[in-house]
């Protein structure tokens, strides 16, 4: 399954598409420090019928700094 991140702030336009999570930290280098919504988007289709879901956040601090959070989802525990 082929699938890309996307990453958004709240009540606002995606930043950006990424080809994979590990690619989300260099993706906010020139943006601002804040909280940002990473999801996945999948080129097939989920059992929900939908093609993407939250993978979890990124916060990047007021020096630069990224952290990843993913969501706990039944699968990755």
């Amino acid at each position: 399954m082929s699938t890309i991140s996307r990453i958004s702030r709240p009540h606002r336009e995606p930043i950006t598409d990424v080809d994979s999570v590990e690619a989300v930290d260099g993706a906010l280098r020139a943006d601002g420090p804040g909280r940002y919504h990473v999801d996945e988007i999948s080129a097939d289709p989920l059992l929900s019928g939908d093609t993407r879901r939250r993978w979890g956040t990124a916060i990047k601090r007021p020096d630069g700094a990224v952290t990843s959070d993913p969501d706990p989802w039944p699968d990755q525990a």
